[in-house]
């Protein structure tokens, strides 16, 4: 007797949004219009939204606000109610038309997705093409072929709706929110307040990267334009810095072994 062939199912992809940042801040826009700081049930929501409590539209778009840290729950997800976060109102208030602080926290909830802050993370900022982090969903994050494509398009609409460089720190993954003295979102101080005071000092056709070690960072600025020559000038400045720092270790080997004797 010939059994039947069990069907496979196809891999389920993790959880990620289903649209992007700058969508979700639209969505939290008419949250705060019609329940401020208050808290509300989910279905609530959907009526904000003009979806019917049937519909899986409204549902995807409360579980993209929590990924992206502009909502959350309260008590535990049983009870139904969720409110908007202190980055979401920090966001939607600020109506300045140029601020640092928003900015700053646009770039932090652009990367509180737990799955857009790996590959940021994965690549160090330096995002290869469409292809590359395809295969790199696919064969290692589970990703599902169908959905991949879409994924992709809205992570990189994120990234660049928030501005994003790869001098840009990681923050916490999905939940695991830092908090300062204020009870308020930990900012770090090289790439908010410190790094923007440097851009506004910063001549004009100027770029800035800030790679941090565990001792501090390293903050480097340079012309957006090069000649070849100047490349090659820069190049062995650089070897001459590196050089220096090398020297630094040494000096702090040969201290350390004194310091033992």
């Amino acid at each position: 007797m010939v059994k039947p062939q069990q069907q496979v199912a196809a891999p389920r992809s993790p959880g990620y949004p289903h649209f992007g940042l700058q969508e979700a801040l639209e969505k939290a826009r008419v949250i705060w219009e019609h329940a401020k700081r208050s808290a509300v049930n989910t279905e609530m929501i959907a009526g904000y939204w003009k979806y019917g409590t049937k519909s899986s539209g409204w549902r995807l778009g409360v579980a993209a606000l929590k990924h992206f840290g502009l909502l959350e729950n309260i008590q535990n997800k049983k009870s139904g109610q969720v409110k908007l976060t202190d980055l979401a109102i920090r966001i939607l208030l600020d109506v300045r038309s140029e601020s640092d602080e928003r900015d700053a926290a646009i770039r932090q909830a652009a990367l509180m997705p737990g799955l857009y802050r790996a590959l940021w993370e994965h690549w160090g900022g330096l995002l290869p093409g469409d292809q590359t982090i395809q295969t790199f969903l696919t064969l290692n994050k589970g990703f599902n072929e169908g959905t991949v494509k879409d994924f992709i398009t809205e992570f990189r609409k994120t990234i660049s709706f928030a501005k994003l460089s790869p001098s840009d720190k990681m923050p916490p993954a999905d939940g695991e929110h830092v908090t300062g003295t204020n009870g308020k979102l930990a900012q770090d101080p090289v790439n908010d307040s410190n790094r923007s005071a440097r851009r506004r000092n910063m001549q004009p056709g100027m770029k800035e990267d800030v790679f941090t070690l565990g001792e501090g960072p390293v903050v480097l600025q340079y012309p957006e334009k090069l000649s070849r020559e100047s490349f090659e000038d820069f190049q062995s400045w650089l070897q001459l810095v590196i050089r220096k720092a090398k020297r630094s270790i040494q000096s702090n080997n040969k201290d350390s072994t004194k310091e033992e004797d």
